[in-house]
C-alpha cells in the first residue's frame, strides 16, 4: 500500500498596487489573498509483482485478453481497470487488476484479481524496444481490443475505464 501526501499551509499576502497614469497617481484597493491549510492523502494499494516461476499460459496478448474477457468475473462492480508492467532483467511481465476508488479518506483499492492477472510476454515482443515504445505498442493493440465484440459483452466493459501504466488512456465508457 503506498501513501501519498500533500500539505499546504495558510499564507496571507496583502498588496496595494499603485498605477501612474499620465500625471495622476491612482490607488488601486487593498487585495488579500488567503490560502487556507490544504491537506491531500491518497492511499493505494499496490500490485503484487508476479510469481519469480511464472510460465508462458497464452501465445500473445490477444489470446490473454480473450481469455480474461470469458473467465471469473468480478463479485462486485469495478469502477476501473489498470494494467501495467512488470520489468526484470529476464522477462517483462504484462498484468491486470481491477480498482476501485472510496471517499474516507481517498483511497484507491485493487477489488478484483483475475485468477490469469499476469500474462508473461515473449521476449520477441520487446526485445528491440525502448519502454515507452512497448508502452505504445500495448495500448495501440488494447485499443484494438476494445473495438472487438468479446470485449463489448465482458465485464470489462461495465468499467468506467481501462488505464495502461497509470496514464495512458486505452477505453472510457
Amino acid at each position: 500500500m503506498c501513501h501519498y501526501s500533500i500539505a499546504v499551509h495558510s499564507v496571507i499576502y496583502n498588496s496595494r498596487n499603485f498605477y501612474k497614469i499620465g500625471h495622476q497617481k491612482r490607488d488601486n484597493m487593498e487585495r488579500r489573498f488567503i490560502i487556507e491549510h490544504v491537506h491531500f492523502e491518497e492511499i493505494v494499494d499496490a500490485v503484487e509483482p508476479p510469481p519469480p516461476n511464472l510460465k508462458p499460459t497464452f501465445n500473445n496478448l490477444h489470446d490473454w485478453l480473450t481469455h480474461l474477457c470469458g473467465d471469473e468475473k468480478p463479485k462486485m462492480p469495478i469502477a476501473h481497470y489498470e494494467l501495467g508492467v512488470f520489468e526484470s532483467s529476464e522477462s517483462q511481465v504484462l498484468y491486470i487488476v481491477g480498482i476501485n476508488k472510496y471517499n474516507n479518506p481517498e483511497y484507491q483499492k485493487i477489488d478484483f484479481l483475475p485468477a490469469n492477472m499476469y500474462l508473461l510476454l515473449p521476449r520477441v515482443y520487446y526485445e528491440d524496444l525502448t519502454r515507452e515504445q512497448l508502452a505504445d505498442k500495448l495500448a495501440k493493440e488494447l485499443r484494438e481490443f476494445t473495438l472487438s465484440s468479446k470485449f463489448k459483452d465482458s465485464y470489462l466493459a461495465t468499467s468506467n475505464s481501462i488505464i495502461l501504466n497509470g496514464n495512458k488512456l486505452i477505453w472510457i465508457k
